[in-house]
């Protein structure tokens, strides 16, 4: 047997893994679940285990720690393996486990590494125990405290539990959460202020939590329109087509304007002239033909020279902006599909619409409202109504009904 042993040896078929590249594997890969070690053949015959691992060690450049309680000898013969999954078949056919940590690797009996796991956890939960609780008050800035402590406190969960209410309005809660066994948190709306008594590692957990939820959270406008119309009005609202031509060119769905000239970042001033000449200042737009003003908007340019047929009062649709679909003047004949999604372009057709004594806009309510969170416009009435009370002494009481 001895001379077995002198003579066993450790053949490998591959280039010579950098320590780093080892050590990469290794901790991808701690628990042995994927395989990411160059391609090896492995030869063992009657080698001790130990001696074997720290042949592996010491060819792949890892470190290794083995347990003193490994024994026994080991044959094995592989070629085009992985040398991290051949690794995990020798500890496997030992009953070996192994603990990854940091750039070592700990080698023992898989029975012994479960016991030492064990015996870590009652040593965490003994510190933990023994460990001084200190108080800290945590300034919410954005986020509501109530809210922030329901996701502290886990308050809703299987064991939650909440405490007497607290002098002055501080409602404390009590729970495992974040918290540990011996921590509290109680939390003051008045100030948006919670108070966190812990240890100084949970401590830090909380305001691990802190940071990555307490921030400012975007803001969203929703505007409307209310508008009283006519029925017919209303069913042309939408889509608008318009068919044009001239000299030998043909142009379906736009007019001389461009989509894109309308949504530029002039268009503002485009469109307060626009409004202009549909409120009835249609000679202002006449005199833009001779303009040669170089900050002349080019949509507005663009309109005037189409001639379009303009009256004193509004400016006749679909023949101006709204039907501009993005076709551009080209000889050859063109056809368009497009939509208007300028906010502007809405405010010029409702203009036109009450220019024309078609409708009227009666409201333009707008919400100011967080991401992600509801919003809600309505427009009604609220309508009395009276109600009776029961019981001998009778009596009616008047109440009311949102008509929305």
């Amino acid at each position: 047997m001895r001379l077995a042993t002198v003579i066993g040896f450790l053949c490998v078929v591959t280039a010579f893994t950098p320590a780093s590249a080892a050590q990469e594997s290794l901790a991808d890969g701690a628990e042995f679940s994927q395989y990411k070690g160059r391609i090896t053949g492995l030869s063992f015959q009657n080698v001790p285990i130990r001696r074997a691992l720290f042949q592996l060690a010491n060819f792949y450049g890892f470190n290794l720690i083995a347990s003193d309680s490994i024994e026994g000898e080991i044959t094995i013969d592989l070629k085009e393996v992985p040398w991290d999954q051949a690794l995990a078949l020798v500890l496997r056919m030992k009953r070996l486990s192994g603990r990854l940590e940091g750039n070592v690797l700990y080698v023992a009996p898989t029975q012994e590494i479960a016991e030492q796991d064990f015996l870590d956890v009652q040593a965490a939960a003994q510190a933990e125990a023994l460990a001084p609780l200190l108080t800290e008050f945590l300034q919410i800035n954005y986020a509501n405290a109530g809210d922030i402590m329901q996701l502290l406190t886990g308050v809703g969960a299987k064991g939650g539990r909440l405490t007497a209410p607290a002098q002055g309005g501080v409602a404390s809660r009590i729970n495992q959460g974040l918290l540990s066994p011996r921590g509290s948190a109680s939390v003051d709306p008045r100030t948006n202020i919670i108070i966190v008594r812990d240890t100084a590692e949970k401590l830090a957990e909380v305001r691990q939590m802190l940071s990555t939820l307490d921030i400012a959270v975007r803001q969203v406008l929703i505007e409307a329109r209310i508008v009283n119309v006519e029925t017919n009005f209303g069913r042309e609202l939408g889509v608008r087509w318009g068919l044009g031509g001239s000299a030998g060119k043909t142009r379906f769905g736009g007019s001389q304007a461009t989509t894109a000239d309308l949504l530029s970042s002039d268009f503002a001033v485009a469109d307060a002239r626009a409004q202009a000449a549909i409120a009835g200042e249609a000679a202002r737009l006449d005199a833009l033909q001779g303009d040669t003003n170089p900050e002349l908007i080019p949509a507005i340019a663009a309109l005037a020279r189409a001639s379009l047929p303009i009256s004193r009062s509004v400016v006749s649709f679909p023949q101006a902006l709204s039907v501009d679909l993005g076709v551009a003047d080209t000889e050859a004949s063109s056809f368009a599909i497009g939509y208007a999604r300028h906010s502007a372009l809405i405010e010029l057709e409702l203009s036109a619409l009450e220019s024309s004594g078609n409708g009227e806009v009666i409201a333009r309510p707008k919400v100011t409202t967080q991401d992600k969170m509801p919003a809600l416009i309505q427009s009604g009435v609220r309508i009395p109504y009276q109600s009776q009370a029961g019981g001998a002494a009778g009596g009616s009481t008047t109440e009311f009904e949102e008509a929305v």
